[in-house]
């Protein structure tokens, strides 16, 4: 029986969670993706984990991120790795949405 993923009242996919897991509240699956779900999927993961890399980074630079100001933080996002993927995720979401997911990008705000 295949379990469906939605997202907003967006149908994102459907998996079978056909594989084992380590511990009994965890489900795994073959995710098959919709063409909304290929298109928002890796924004809702992306962001979360892009974030926290920026975090960590930020840190090992031995930066304050409260005490930087506006250049500084362009200047860390244009300029290292991580600061560049959260851009290219920014740019990515603020791209025109498919005339498939315009309804759910009103919805709801899309990470």
């Amino acid at each position: 029986m295949p379990y469906t993923l939605w997202h907003c009242d967006v149908l994102i996919g459907e998996t079978d969670f056909e594989g084992e897991s380590n511990r009994p509240s965890q489900h795994a699956g073959i995710f098959r993706p919709t063409a909304y779900g290929n298109e928002v999927f890796p924004r809702l993961t992306g962001m979360l984990s892009a974030a926290s890399d920026l975090k960590d980074e930020v840190q090992r630079h031995g930066l304050d991120q409260d005490a930087m100001d506006a250049d500084a933080v362009t200047d860390f996002l244009e300029t290292t790795p991580v600061g560049r993927k959260i851009v290219d995720i920014g740019r990515r979401r603020s791209q025109r949405p498919s005339a498939q997911s315009a309804t759910a990008h009103r919805l709801c705000d899309v990470a």
